[in-house]
């Protein structure tokens, strides 16, 4: 029946046009929090590569330094940060793939996850998850994360674990999001040996600034993956506004199209009765 055609178009256009309401709101604030996890980046960025040059132009392969045991890997730590939650395009799906992969070429994983998404997927896969923990909100601080550090610093530390991993997403750019794999432990080091005069002695100076720059690696990731985050779900509910705005128009274009059928069959039966009145 036409009637009920056109209710059942009018039905489709309201839920449409509320979904399109609803995308659009949550783009704008996906925007605005990815201007200020942009700022908070970009801010830090020169203090951390700063940070890391000076304390990797100092790690030479004559130190001695327990974070730099080099062992047989019998068990594998990875760190996993992912979301709170979804709507974030295949933000999630890709940072889980990567480590899933990385997973399989170490022995006896032991996980430390960050995100809610992270631990409802590994959860169900029945991997070993020592610790978890939620994304932190916008604008955290480096002390928002010190018990994610701890805890995975001292399972290598005590040897529960042999290598520790972690797997995020890096923000190049709004459309460069990489999910990316980095070693944390043991440490790397790569700088050419040379005599430095340092004071204090360069081994008491490695025992702070070592577990800082681990540290910092953690809270530059974590700055890299909440703008990864808000960039990806700006994406993703820009291109379902989109989506739903055209839905919209073709939806208005069958109703239009409906409407003027009903209209014009209508005008034809009240035309041929005209007509039946007059032969009588």
């Amino acid at each position: 029946m036409p009637g009920k055609s056109l209710r059942e178009l009018r039905r489709r256009i309201r839920a449409v046009t509320n979904i399109a309401k609803l995308t659009d709101a949550m783009k704008k604030v996906a925007a605005a929090r990815l201007r200020r996890a942009q700022r908070q980046l970009f801010s830090t960025r020169p203090y951390i590569e700063k940070l890391f040059s000076m304390t990797e132009s100092i790690l030479f392969p004559s130190l001695v330094h327990p974070f730099f045991e080099q062992r047989e890997v019998k068990r594998g730590g990875i760190i996993v940060i992912t979301s709170e939650r979804g709507l974030c395009g295949g933000y999630n799906m890709n940072v889980l793939r990567q480590a899933e992969n990385l997973a399989r070429d170490l022995p006896d994983v032991l996980l430390f996850v960050v995100g809610r998404v992270g631990l409802r997927y590994f959860t169900g896969r029945n991997y070993k998850i020592s610790y978890s923990c939620p994304f932190p909100s916008i604008g955290f601080a480096p002390q928002d994360i010190l018990s994610l550090a701890e805890v995975s610093l001292g399972a290598f530390l005590k040897r529960e674990i042999d290598t520790l991993y972690i797997v995020y997403t890096h923000f190049y750019s709004p459309g460069g999001l990489i999910p990316t794999v980095r070693r944390l432990l043991p440490m790397e080091k790569k700088a050419p040996e040379r005599d430095v005069i340092s004071e204090p002695s360069l081994k008491v100076l490695l025992e702070d600034l070592l577990p800082h720059y681990f540290h910092m690696m953690l809270f530059q990731a974590m700055l890299e993956a909440m703008t990864s985050e808000q960039s990806a779900r700006f994406v993703a509910m820009d291109m379902a506004t989109q989506n739903a705005n055209r839905l919209l128009q073709d939806l208005r274009i069958r109703y239009n199209k409906e409407r003027q059928a009903l209209i014009t069959k209508e005008i034809t039966e009240i035309m041929g009765g005209a007509e039946v009145l007059k032969e009588g």
